[in-house]
């Protein structure tokens, strides 16, 4: 069996705290993402343990060796953070530090949006294989 919700929340929890390092470090209130990114500190770097890289509208980030890739478009005030099958399932891998089959956790994904317990990006009409958080 997947655990889907528990690797959706400790892949929620491992972006805000690091999130959490980058406002302490940097003394930010506000959203990280809109202002301060390559002009308060720089697109690649490192910070409490942490190694990341921002790419686009996402970020990369390792720590220990667990890769944790999202995207960070802003949405709505809820929904803030997508990923992919590949940005979980790598996470998974590295986080928890099992096997599970790729095409197996996008059917459990899949069978959450169809419920309406996970939603898809949608932007023009046009369903993307990107998931929110």
């Amino acid at each position: 069996m997947i655990d889907i919700p528990l690797y959706l929340r400790t892949y929620r929890s491992f972006i805000v705290l690091f999130e959490e390092a980058l406002k302490k470090h940097y003394d930010i209130n506000d959203n990280l993402y809109e202002d301060y990114i390559g002009v308060l500190f720089d697109r690649e770097g490192s910070i409490d343990n942490f190694n990341y890289r921002f790419h686009g509208g996402g970020c990369e980030v390792i720590q220990n060796n667990i890769v944790c890739d999202y995207d960070f478009i802003p949405y709505d005030e809820v929904l803030k953070y997508q990923y992919t099958i590949w940005n979980l399932y790598t996470f998974i891998d590295t986080y928890f530090n099992i096997q599970i089959d790729e095409s197996d956790l996008k059917k459990e994904i899949e069978a959450l949006v169809e419920i309406g317990q996970i939603k898809k990006l949608v932007i023009d009409n046009k369903v993307y294989d990107t998931y929110f958080l």
